[in-house]
Parts: C-alpha cells; sequence; structure tokens
C-alpha cells in the first residue's frame, strides 16, 4: 500500500510516512491551532461571567488592607507559584507555609449559597462564581494576611442580629440570641486557618460539638451508656433481716447523679488574656499571630428591623457567628474538661457551652459529696476564667432500677446539691417534672417514653 502527497509538480508515492524540514513544522502549527480553537469553545479559559471587583469591597478608611497595597496584591503571573512566590521563604513551619489554590476552592465549595453578608456587603454567590484572576487575587490578600498577622478592618466589624429563641416571650432580653454578622470574605479565610489548626489540635474527646461524626445524640448515647453501665455495677450490702434476727446479704446496683451545668453567655465572657495564653501552645508563628489578632481590635453594631445602634467595641468573647468562634470557645473549655474528667468515678461531657456532669455512687450519702465537691472546683475554674454560671438553670437528676427509692428523697435537706452558693433540684423517681438534656426529656428510668410521648403528640 503507498501513501501519495499531492504537490504542485504532481504526485510523489512514498511507501513510509516521513516528512521533513518546512512541510512538518507548517502541519504542526495547522494542527495546533486547530487544537487550541476547539479547546476554546469546550474548554474557555475565562468565565464568561463578569469578574468581582474586590479593590471596591477593600477600600475603606482606616483599613490595614488598602488599596494602597493593591499594587503588591495584584498578581502578575497566571500560575499559582507566583501568587505565593516570595512568601515562602518566611515559613517557620508547615503550618505557616502560605495558603495555595486548592485549600481556598475547598474553603469556597465549604461557602452556601444565600448567607447572610457582614458589613461589607459582599455576598456568598459573588464569591462562589469568582473568575480565574479574582480568585488569584484573593489568595494573594487571604496569604499577606497570614504572612504578616494583618487583619483588615472590614474583617473585624459586625452586625450584631438579635434572634428570638422558640417558644419565647418577646418581651424579655434574656430569651434573645445575639448572632454576628460578619463578612463573608474573612469566614473564607477563617476556615483556610481552621484547616490549619486542626493540623495540631483536635477539640477534646468528651466535646461532642464540632467534631466529625459527633452529634447531640452521641452525647444521649453516652449517658444511656453511663447509666446502664452502673446499673450492671452490682455491690454488696447487708440489710437487717425482718425477723430482727442478724443481716442479709443484698445485691444492689449503683446509682447515677447527672448534674447538668448552664454558663451564662459563655461565648460573650470569654477572657482574651486566657485565651491569647492556650493560643501560645500552638506551633507556627503565623497561625497564632493571626487568631490572637483576629480576636483584637473588633466592633459591632446591633440592628434591629432598619436601624442600627452606633458601633461599640467587643472587648471580651468570640464573635458568634464566625467560623472559628465555637472552635475557639472548645479549645478554651479543653482545660476543664480536663480537670472534671480527672476525679474517680466521675465523667464530664459538653455539648457547645452545655455542660453534663455523670457521678457514680452507691447513695445519696455517696455520691452527693463528690458531685459537690466536683461542682466547687468548676466554680473555681469558672472565676479564674471569667465564665458565670446559671444557678437557675442547672438541674440534677437520679437514674436507677432499684424498687428501694426513698434514698434518693432528701425529704430533710440534709444533703443539698449547690453551686455557686444555689441549690439545684434534683429529680427523683416519681418526681411530677422532668429533665431535659439537649432538648430531651429524661426519666429516672431513662427509658425514654415521655420524649417519645411529646415527639408522637408533635408530629401528630
Amino acid at each position: 500500500m503507498e501513501i501519495h502527497f499531492r504537490t504542485k509538480k504532481g504526485i510523489t508515492p512514498v511507501s513510509h510516512i516521513h516528512v521533513v524540514g518546512r512541510r512538518s513544522t507548517h502541519l504542526q502549527r495547522t494542527a495546533r491551532r486547530a487544537a487550541n480553537a476547539v479547546n476554546g469553545i469546550f474548554f474557555p479559559s475565562h468565565p464568561p461571567h463578569k469578574a468581582v471587583r474586590f479593590s471596591k469591597g477593600i477600600k475603606r478608611q482606616n483599613t490595614e488592607l488598602s488599596i494602597i497595597l493593591l499594587s503588591t496584591f495584584r498578581p502578575q503571573d497566571n500560575n499559582e507559584s507566583a501568587v505565593t512566590s516570595g512568601l515562602v521563604a518566611h515559613s517557620y513551619s508547615p503550618l505557616d507555609a502560605p495558603f495555595n489554590r486548592t485549600e481556598l476552592l475547598a474553603a469556597l465549595r465549604n461557602t452556601p449559597y444565600g448567607e447572610a453578608h457582614g458589613p461589607d456587603e459582599v455576598h456568598s454567590e459573588a464569591l462562589r462564581h469568582i473568575s480565574s484572576k479574582g480568585l488569584r487575587f484573593l489568595l494573594r490578600c487571604i496569604n499577606h494576611s497570614w504572612t504578616t498577622g494583618t487583619i483588615p478592618a472590614e474583617w473585624r466589624r459586625a452586625t450584631i442580629v438579635p434572634l428570638l429563641k422558640p417558644g419565647k416571650s418577646p418581651k424579655l432580653l434574656e430569651p434573645y440570641r445575639s448572632i454576628c454578622l460578619t463578612s463573608i470574605v474573612s469566614k473564607v479565610a477563617e476556615k483556610m486557618v481552621l484547616k490549619r489548626l486542626l493540623w495540631v489540635w483536635t477539640p477534646h474527646p468528651h466535646q461532642h460539638a464540632y467534631r466529625s461524626m459527633l452529634t447531640t445524640t452521641t452525647q444521649l448515647a453516652h449517658l444511656i451508656h453511663e447509666v446502664e453501665h452502673n446499673r450492671n455495677d452490682y455491690f454488696q450490702v447487708n440489710l437487717p433481716k425482718k425477723s430482727g434476727i442478724g443481716n442479709q446479704l443484698h445485691y444492689r446496683p449503683h446509682r447515677t447523679l447527672s448534674v447538668l451545668v448552664d454558663f451564662g453567655k459563655a461565648f460573650d465572657y470569654m477572657e482574651r488574656r486566657v485565651l491569647s495564653r492556650l493560643l501560645a501552645n500552638i506551633p507556627g508563628v503565623n497561625c497564632r499571630r493571626w487568631l490572637r489578632n483576629f480576636l483584637c481590635g473588633r466592633y459591632a453594631k446591633a440592628r434591629v428591623g432598619n436601624r442600627h445602634s452606633d458601633r461599640c467595641p467587643m472587648l471580651r468573647g468570640v464573635p458568634q457567628g464566625s467560623v472559628l468562634g465555637p472552635y475557639l470557645f472548645s479549645l478554651y473549655a479543653h482545660p476543664l474538661l480536663n480537670l472534671l474528667n480527672s476525679f474517680a468515678g466521675v465523667t464530664a461531657d459538653m455539648y457547645a457551652d452545655d455542660l453534663s456532669i455523670i457521678v457514680k455512687g452507691q447513695s445519696r450519702e455517696d455520691a452527693i459529696p463528690t458531685a459537690n465537691m466536683v461542682l466547687e472546683k468548676l466554680h473555681a475554674w469558672s472565676r479564674e476564667n471569667g465564665l458565670a454560671i446559671n444557678p437557675s438553670k442547672c438541674e440534677a437528676a437520679w437514674f436507677t432500677l432499684s424498687t428501694h427509692t426513698e434514698s434518693d428523697h432528701d425529704r430533710e435537706g440534709k444533703w443539698p446539691l449547690e453551686v455557686a452558693g444555689c441549690k439545684i433540684p434534683v429529680m427523683t423517681m416519681g418526681a411530677s417534672r422532668t429533665t431535659k438534656l439537649l432538648g430531651m426529656d429524661l426519666d429516672p428510668r431513662l427509658t425514654l417514653n415521655v420524649a417519645a410521648t411529646k415527639q408522637c403528640v408533635a408530629t401528630s
């Protein structure tokens, strides 16, 4: 079989495909142009939408990351290495390395549509549809903030919107929960910093919030596990016989005392000096400096309807509604969980700021002193770290299967359960009221029949 190439002088037969010289170069250029044309149709280099002008949102008065630094932030090259070049030399550890494009895209994918914007009025939809050029510019801005520790003023401003808790009276101030609306761009940067922080730190094993695969259900399951474990752990007791002659050996299961502690506005009253001391244990200069500066110099104003209050400084606590706020509180309460779980026969669990203490005991005389000792340590720790216990919302419950429940009732008040100088009501067998843990009604036998009945009534 012969392959012919047609030329101006005629047809030249060849037995092999052998193309050299100028004709080969011309064919390669033609093929390359055709391939580029096809790629331009199916894989456009730039999206057809309009790029977001981040410089407009950053240009503010008294802003560290101002438009003056635009020449420094604007990327001159199209590759990612050019965006992060010049910053790698200042890294002290892998934790301090500049962020890359993959980390930024992961943070943008986790930004939901329709999220309420902050004072900078940059919407999440704009960031989700950002162009390639805007993506490089945003990455350079975040890396500059990360390596220098400079937090833009817009990222430290918040709008507080009061939200009424379900089933509460709107005429009172206590039932309102304050939600801080912060910058969406700041939340994207916080997600990237949080990923780095979780490289070297994880929440406490007894903290059931802000951890993957753990929910309120796991904390309830842990309580049921502890109660059932104590029920199956028997101890010996000698009781007098009915005849009155001699004693008889009996086996009784251990009782479980659960104390539910409520902190008043825990996120708002955290001491930043204590949190700064805890952040000193985190490796990486950039991470520590960025987290400390993130909490400093914050301002907020309240919004009710279309009315706004004056701007006020936030000198304590962490902003609710931010990405890092809950994790910083978990870091703040980490030593507390270590302290409470160090006592024998005591287990402490938390879901966010809701604390539950489980005390194992043979009787009321055995468990109540242990619980009071733990609550005294808790009160001392709270005063040292700026948190306030709300005694009016604290409650306790006995869980047992024994028919001899009269010993649980302290009718004479000889064995009170106290915290911060106030008595805590204790639910016992036969009580008309129940104790709620994370919205779940708990009965003394822990059958969960009351909770199931209420759920059936609510859904019928």
